[in-house]
């Protein structure tokens, strides 16, 4: 699978959770909020990411003998890239906990998923390009979600989200999964050892 089939197939499996994500923030939210708390309902849209997620992009991704292995280590790193998502957050608010919330969460993806496929090789270059495809998809969907107001909005920026952030995903899956010589020349995978 080429980089750029993984990266469309990843925007697409993601930007389909995302969709659905979002449309519980716009249809939901409120009563989430008021009967889960903001930490609640923040656990909770993550548990939707993880329910769809994992098996979603492993079954389009990802070698049928590295799946259950993909399918775990994303649930570490997605709860990784949530911890390091919701705490700058919460402790900074608004665009600034937002800016280095979208810094920090990607990393912490990268890293679980370089270091569980014994590829931290690859970490310098995946964890940019998840950085920039979650801070691309994330940002141009606020944009939208400020532009259009309500559930619309909402919507469109789980889509951009999904879109941007999947297709890293997808593009680092490939990276993190891929034979080393079938990866050669994507994300500097090193020609022999690893994984």
């Amino acid at each position: 699978m080429t980089g750029m089939r993984a990266a469309i197939l990843g925007a697409l499996g993601f930007g389909a959770v995302s969709m659905v994500v979002y449309g519980t923030v716009a249809f939901a939210g409120k009563w989430l909020y008021r009967n889960l708390t903001e930490a609640g309902a923040y656990g909770f849209w993550a548990a939707l990411y993880l329910l769809g997620t994992p098996w979603l992009l492993g079954q389009l991704l990802v070698p049928s003998a590295k799946r259950r292995r993909y399918g775990f280590a994303f649930v570490l790193g997605f709860l990784a890239y949530a911890v390091g998502w919701v705490a700058p957050y919460f402790a900074l608010r608004g665009k600034p906990g937002e800016i280095v919330a979208a810094l920090v969460g990607p990393v912490l993806l990268a890293i679980v998923m370089a270091m569980t496929f014994r590829r931290p090789w690859t970490l310098p270059a995946t964890a940019a390009v998840l950085v920039v495809g979650h801070g691309l998809g994330y940002f141009a969907g606020d944009f939208l979600n400020t532009s259009l107001k309500g559930p619309l909005g909402m919507v469109m920026w789980g889509v951009c989200h999904g879109l941007g952030y999947g297709a890293a995903i997808g593009w680092a899956s490939r990276v993190w999964t891929a034979d080393v010589a079938e990866a050669a020349g994507t994300a500097n995978v090193r020609p022999s050892g690893g994984g």
